[in-house]
């Protein structure tokens, strides 16, 4: 094999490696969307156990079990999921980012604040919060 047909050989192989990693690296709002699908399938555990950084499972542990079972609890107080909505995303950093979102159910909508952290492979979730308090979410009103 000459030298230019080598080159032309090691030089597609970069690309579609370059295109792999990049295909695998979610955006942070394919991230909460898969969370948001597993939660709406009643797969908890799996949304937060395939989502929050490992060193974030590492460190809260326990604690995570308690937040689960507040989830499915809502879940199942609260009636069918009717979907969810981004009401508001900021970028703190290149590499940091905050989302608030809304997942509407039959009785109640519930509000979620995800920060996210981006590693190499793409972002993970380091803190979420929940609630059904609405008197702040004004502030993220566009008008």
């Amino acid at each position: 094999m000459n030298l230019f047909m080598k080159f032309i050989a090691i030089s597609f192989a970069s690309l579609l490696l370059t295109h792999v990693a990049v295909a695998t690296n979610d955006t942070a709002d394919e991230k909460i969307k898969s969370f948001f699908e597993l939660v709406e399938a009643g797969k908890h555990q799996e949304a937060v156990d395939t989502h929050m950084t490992p060193e974030v499972l590492t460190i809260m542990g326990g604690k995570l079990k308690s937040i689960v079972g507040q989830m499915e609890g809502w879940g199942k107080a609260f009636g069918q999921s009717r979907g969810f909505e981004k009401i508001y995303a900021e970028k703190i950093s290149s590499r940091i980012a905050h989302h608030v979102y809304v997942l509407y159910y039959d009785g109640v909508p519930v509000t979620y604040s995800f920060f996210l952290y981006k590693e190499e492979d793409g972002w993970g979730i380091i803190s979420f919060k929940f609630n059904t308090e609405f008197n702040n979410l004004s502030r993220y009103s566009p008008n």
